[in-house]
């Protein structure tokens, strides 16, 4: 895409100037996801380790990390163009046995024919995994256009039946009552307006609904970080960047104590926070 804001150069990445710095510069006053993926370096978007298909060029280093700390700054935006085809490529290769096991926590809370919303499916693969494991009515909202193509392909060639649909987390296009279970993963420290997207959830979901919330921890320890880092990966190289990813994604992450305060100032009457890994699971009750 055509974009005002020349591409950064990967010799600017490797300077001692955070890359978050550089991206917040160079897109003021006001930043969009396409155009924070627009002045990318081509590099950072095409530099796969032909082996492994990841990314382990220094520069990833650096900017999977300050990419982040622009990315909280410009919540409620979809990711979208290269991004986009990126995190589904990644998802698809290292997350669906992570995601499988969300699929089968889900299904312990359903009967035939849940209406069950995914809010924020990425590239929609925990949909499409659930489906795989019953009969249920499945809905996937998220508020990329592009992400919502590419969870209709991926569907598609999984051959089942998920409706994936465009729509903004703070102002749903359902009807109060709509759904039996609600599930989000990785998003809800991303949105814009957490306690109205609490309201927004509430309302939508039937009497007895439950929802999940599983995202991560901010106050996880850094020896938690290293031992999931260690599963993933037994190369120093890549422990070292899932290590940093994790960290990045932690800082903009909510603690227990912060979640608790947002519950308490919705209609949930009954809430449970557990700790599992570097993760939170926030079971919510209507």
């Amino acid at each position: 895409m055509a974009t005002p804001f020349p591409r950064l150069t990967s010799a600017q990445f490797a300077s001692p100037a955070k890359p978050a710095v550089l991206l917040i510069r160079a897109v003021k006053p006001s930043p969009t996801a396409e155009t924070l993926c627009a002045i990318l370096p081509k590099v950072l978007l095409k530099n796969i380790d032909n082996t492994k298909n990841k990314y382990y060029s220094r520069d990833m280093l650096e900017v999977n990390y300050g990419f982040y700390e622009i990315w909280k700054k410009i919540r409620d935006l979809g990711i979208t163009g290269s991004f986009a085809r990126w995190y589904d490529k990644n998802t698809r290769e290292n997350r669906i046995v992570e995601i499988h096991e969300y699929a089968k926590e889900v299904k312990k809370h359903l009967v035939d024919n849940s209406n069950v919303l995914e809010v924020a499916p990425g590239p929609g693969y925990f949909s499409i995994e659930l489906a795989k494991m019953g009969n249920y009515n499945l809905t996937g909202m998220d508020i990329s256009v592009d992400f919502v193509e590419i969870c209709k392909t991926n569907a598609r060639r999984e051959n089942v039946v998920v409706k994936f649909i465009q729509g903004n987390v703070s102002k749903m296009p359902f009807e109060d009552n709509t759904f039996d279970f609600i599930f989000c993963s990785a998003a809800f420290k991303n949105f814009k307006e957490p306690i109205v997207a609490l309201h927004e959830m509430y309302r939508v979901l039937k009497n007895n609904g439950i929802i999940l919330i599983i995202d991560m921890n901010h106050d996880i320890s850094k020896v938690k970080l290293s031992e999931e880092a260690a599963k993933i990966s037994k190369s120093g190289f890549e422990r070292r960047f899932m290590k940093m990813t994790f960290k990045g994604l932690c800082k903009g992450a909510y603690s227990k104590n912060e979640l608790g305060k947002m519950i308490k100032q919705t209609p949930f009457n009954k809430n449970e926070i557990k700790e599992n890994g570097i993760s939170l699971y926030i079971y919510l009750y209507k």
